[in-house]
């Protein structure tokens, strides 16, 4: 006995070209219509992050070799992704786990750098105010 499955056709909405705006309508098959399978709409071509069922990743889990190449390539530009979010310091990856820290330290160094504007600011105030003693002083007499 041979579980074939049911075929659908994929309900993703072109949205670009010539077809935009109509259906992509490849048929693809879905082992049974029970469970979590009643949920799937797409084809695996369209299958991407929000819509893919084997979860939030977009990675495919099948002996397909095509999916396999295409699940390098995600991973891919993840891995550049995050190793853009380093800040150009390669070994200082911001992760999940050092993201606190990080945010912390950069705080940290935004305070110092106000600190010592607010002190220059505080000493130029000081003159502005003694100037301003002066000249009322000066009105006052005349």
């Amino acid at each position: 006995m041979s579980n074939r499955g049911v075929i659908r056709r994929c309900e993703f909405i072109i949205g670009v070209g010539e077809m935009q705006g109509q259906k992509c309508n490849i048929p693809f098959t879905v082992r049974g219509m029970v469970g979590n399978s009643l949920g799937e709409r797409f084809c695996e071509d369209h299958r991407g992050v929000s819509n893919n069922p084997r979860g939030k990743a977009g990675l495919y889990t099948g002996s397909n070799k095509r999916m396999q190449s295409k699940n390098a390539e995600i991973m891919q530009e993840y891995l550049v992704d995050l190793m853009a979010n380093s800040y150009g310091d390669a070994d200082a990856v911001v992760t999940k786990e050092n993201i606190k820290e990080y945010i912390q330290q950069t705080f940290i160094e935004i305070f110092n750098e106000y600190d010592e504007k607010i002190e220059a600011l505080k000493a130029e105030h000081e003159k502005l105010q003694e100037h301003i003693v002066t000249l009322s002083n000066r009105i006052t007499r005349l």
